[in-house]
């Protein structure tokens, strides 16, 4: 690792000053002696206010965000500015980790839904492919057989590459990661070399961020237009899948999908709750595909895999053995019971992700088909009559309940899901998340499909400022478990 102040920031600054650094750090209540505190404002703080802690608890130096380009001292600390920080972090956190990602070879996957299944499927087919992948997303990071905890989907930039420089030690072949809008917007990849973008998807979603549906895509189109790319993974029976497999001219490019153009496609599709069994054609080659997880949902995930495996030249025959065999993500379509009723637990929290979600159990449901759902607090308020309209319109009997709250009126947010239904009835509404899913357990009846959906893997509800432990999945086992 470079441990010098003047070295990782050659390329942004000359400096006459140097100081040896221990590691880097933007949290100052964490911040050790000799380490290098970024100071720059956030979504919720702004961490220029936290300067003077992080010098007291002995920052070596402070780079922090200004209009222009500038150094003075504080306390015999150095202080240097520069503009549009956020941007520059994770190529300063590279230099300072010897640019782990030169070493890897780094798949990137971007995308409304899909990101987490993609990511995680990738690295367990390439571990079946005796390759040492990793993960690195929404359900934390490390081996999928031993995932980690972490805050967000995509880590900060000094984290992830910490987190890089470690697995390449550890001599880690391959990380597959989730690209968000937000760590793209951001700039928590720019020091990132990512040999191959995955594109799933573009619906809504975090639209109480990026303000419009352009302003999002064209987030996560930064991804195709990071230095270092080798290749473009597309699904092609997603619209804007589709506009940049044209837009996109100076990196290979594969399509995926049912689209007549893609280079992967599927035929010949069976669907049962034992799983897939299709046919795969294309210019890379043929073969049966089987897998125990469940809906077209994730034979477009598969198919992203089969495309990453082609790409990294695999046969198509050896990734089809090694996708037969991949484990269900945890709390995406996961089947938790199917003793009396099939109980499904799934992530889906946007309106297509739920649509889809809902669409594929709905095929696959013999009797009635039972929803448990709710909408976060203080996110995209627009989403959750649509929400309720894709509820209404494949769910048999609708149960409504709280999601993430955070810090808004639970009320409130009942009234603007209300708004997408057409007979609100037939909906039992109930805040408390336990009892909600407790009352559809209770009603359904054998043959039923119950889904639990928008928490998926999560174990917790956030309300107000409290993070209280909860599990849908350990609802349903100890309601069973008395029956």
């Amino acid at each position: 690792m470079t441990h010098s102040l003047k070295t990782i920031l050659h390329d942004f600054i000359e400096l006459d000053v140097d100081v040896q650094l221990s590691d880097l750090c933007l949290d100052s209540r964490q911040v050790k002696p000799r380490d290098l505190f970024f100071a720059y404002p956030g979504t919720q703080v702004d961490g220029r206010q936290f300067i003077d802690d992080a010098i007291m608890r002995g920052a070596a130096a402070v780079v922090c965000d200004g209009e222009t380009i500038a150094v003075r001292e504080q306390n015999d600390v150095p202080i240097i500015t520069l503009p549009m920080l956020s941007q520059k972090v994770s190529a300063i956190a590279s230099c300072f980790y010897d640019h782990p990602s030169h070493d890897l070879t780094v798949v990137a996957v971007t995308g409304t839904n899909g990101k987490t299944s993609c990511c995680y499927l990738l690295a367990q087919a390439l571990k079946k492919l005796n390759r040492k992948a990793v993960f690195i997303g929404t359900l934390g990071h490390g081996d999928t057989d031993d995932l980690k905890n972490h805050t967000c989907t995509t880590p900060d930039a000094i984290t992830l590459q910490r987190l890089l420089f470690e697995y390449r030690e550890q001599g880690v072949d391959v990380v597959a990661m989730e690209a968000s809008s937000h760590a793209l917007d951001q700039g928590r990849l720019a020091g990132v070399k990512v040999a191959i973008g995955v594109l799933t998807n573009v619906t809504r979603d975090h639209l109480d961020y990026h303000h419009d549906m352009k302003f999002y895509a064209d987030a996560k189109y930064r991804l195709f237009e990071m230095s270092g790319m080798h290749a473009a993974v597309l699904n092609l029976d997603d619209e804007i899948g589709r506009e940049w497999k044209n837009r996109l001219k100076k990196i290979k490019t594969v399509g995926y999908g049912l689209h007549h153009d893609a280079a992967i496609s599927a035929q010949n599709i069976q669907l049962s709750m034992d799983g897939i069994v299709a046919e795969v054609c294309g210019s890379f080659g043929s073969g049966q595909l089987t897998s125990h997880l469940l809906g077209n949902i994730n034979i477009s995930n598969l198919l992203a895999v089969l495309s990453v495996l082609m790409i990294l030249n695999y046969s198509i025959q050896n990734s089809l053995a090694a996708i037969s065999v991949l484990s269900t993500v945890p709390g995406r379509l996961q089947v938790v019971s199917q003793r009396n009723s099939i109980v499904v637990v799934d992530y889906a929290h946007t309106p297509d992700a739920l649509e889809k979600t809902l669409a594929t159990l709905r095929q696959l449901c013999q009797h009635d088909l039972h929803c448990v759902f709710g909408c976060g607090g203080d996110r995209d308020v627009g989403k959750r009559p649509m929400m309720a309209q894709v509820v209404e319109q494949f769910a048999d009997y609708v149960v409504l309940t709280d999601d993430n709250v955070r810090k808004e009126d639970p009320e409130k947010i009942f009234s603007d899901i209300k708004k997408g239904f057409l007979q609100l009835d037939k909906v039992h509404v109930e805040h408390d998340r336990k009892k909600a899913i407790q009352y559809a357990l209770r009603h359904a009846q054998q043959g039923d499909v119950v889904l639990i959906a928008g928490k998926g893997h999560e174990d917790y509800q956030i309300i107000g400022d409290h993070v209280i432990a909860f599990s849908d999945h350990q609802v349903v086992k100890e309601f069973l478990a008395r029956q």
